[in-house]
């Protein structure tokens, strides 16, 4: 199986249900030409892909060709590195693409040579000299434990107000601040002595509910305490009152997204999105990717009979899995069925979406791993038509694998298939 390199491209950021507008004030959780990649090659020495139950993330930040971040407990001194000469060759810095910005955790810091570099809270960023292809780690633990594998959230988080944090909630397009229930905070465009709501706590015949701030709590950081109308007092995040939507009955639902344009989910971060891409509710399988014209995008993958919370809409990701199928999954004919979702000649990776190059040098989008379709026979938006289409590999006795593109792990006894399934946030 092929390997596939990364491209640089252009990244067109878009948090759903959001203008730009609204958008520019909330940081991206990485800048463009930062990736996260899964450590580890599931394939072995014979190309066959191993499949196992392991299914505990094992994802580090990586350049735009995914190649691992490092950082040096040496840097002791934020935004300096002390890595030089020597050193610097077989640790080469991370630098940043062309175009590419400052956000969120990231930072731009200036070495003595002049050369820009990464830095992730403050600490230098770095690759290793010694590292072939994405997934490797070999930096790891090297001088007596002095380099350290970058970990997605490695950083410390931000302070939050007691009974406030924030998390990766995908749906609602980044890190959103949450009640100390878990549910979703929505941020409003508005005057609050205007809003006309008026329920501090459930159960509320409105829409909207404000959440309010103890009488003791005070400004904290980019939080601050508005005063309603009635007298009450608010919660604020970056200028914006706090709400809560009764229609989000589970922690972590987004449901308001959507149903009025003044509010939107509460992001301490957002996630990157091609414009190519767009998040779509369906009525079976919760909320999806799809085309900007709304037709469902889809990724080949691996079934495996072991109970997770994303198998309710369409089975967890394996990003290793994904990046070792590359666009190997669809060729020949099965492009007649399964089209590419094609990237743009500028098209640059950023978080979790990745450009891949088909064997036509075609750039196509990627995202954990998986490179996105959409299928022929699917002919108006929200339509499913694609999902779970089986390719079933048969075992022998012996549990092993007929098929080159798979094997079971001796450990596993578990029948394993590709299928075809919907790429969700």
């Amino acid at each position: 199986m092929k390997r596939h390199k990364y491209l640089l491209a252009t990244l067109f950021w878009c948090a759903p249900g959001m203008s730009q507008a609204q958008d520019a004030e909330i940081p991206f959780i990485t800048p463009v030409g930062i990736t996260v990649s899964a450590l580890g090659d599931v394939r072995g020495k014979d190309g066959v892909l191993r499949v196992d139950n392991n299914r505990k993330a094992n994802d580090a930040y990586a350049n735009d060709r995914g190649m691992t971040l490092y950082t040096y407990d040496k840097d002791s001194e934020p935004g300096t590195s002390a890595c030089k000469a020597d050193c610097a060759a077989l640790w080469p810095a991370a630098v940043p693409v062309t175009g590419a910005k400052a956000t969120g955790a990231w930072s731009l810091i200036k070495r003595a040579d002049g050369v820009q570099q990464w830095a992730y809270g403050g600490k230098p960023v770095y690759t290793y000299a010694k590292d072939e292809q994405r997934g490797d780690k070999n930096g790891e633990a090297q001088e007596n434990g002095a380099w350290h594998v970058l970990k997605p959230k490695a950083a410390e988080g931000s302070a939050y107000p007691f009974g406030i944090e924030a998390r990766d909630v995908a749906d609602a397009g980044g890190e959103v601040l949450v009640d100390p229930d878990g549910k979703t905070l929505y941020a409003y465009a508005g005057d609050v002595k205007a809003d006309h709501f008026s329920c501090a706590a459930a159960p509320c015949s409105n829409t909207w509910i404000a959440f309010t701030a103890p009488a003791i709590a005070n400004t904290f950081g980019d939080f601050t305490i508005v005063s309603r109308a009635d007298g009450t007092r608010q919660w604020a995040y970056r200028g914006k009152a706090l709400y809560k939507f009764a229609g989000d009955v589970l922690a972590e639902d987004v449901n308001g997204i959507g149903v009025d344009k003044h509010f939107q989910p509460a992001l301490a971060t957002r996630y990157p999105m091609p414009a190519e891409v767009t998040i779509r509710a369906t009525p079976s399988n919760g909320k999806v990717f799809a085309t900007a014209k709304g037709m469902t995008l889809y990724r080949y993958s691996v079934y495996q009979r072991v109970q997770s919370s994303d198998e309710l809409r369409a089975g967890p990701y394996r990003t290793a899995i994904g990046q070792a199928i590359g666009t190997q999954a669809c060729t020949g004919t099965c492009l007649k069925t399964w089209r590419p979702l094609l990237a743009p000649k500028t098209a640059q990776p950023s978080w979790l979406w990745t450009v891949l190059v088909r064997d036509d040098g075609k750039r196509q989008w990627a995202y954990r791993g998986h490179a996105l379709y959409t299928y022929a026979e699917d002919k108006k938006p929200g339509d499913l038509m694609g999902l779970n289409s089986w390719d079933i590999d048969v075992t022998d006795k012996d549990l092993q694998r007929v098929s080159v593109l798979t094997k079971i792990n001796a450990d596993n006894q578990l029948p394993s298939a590709f299928y075809w399934t919907t790429a969700f946030p």
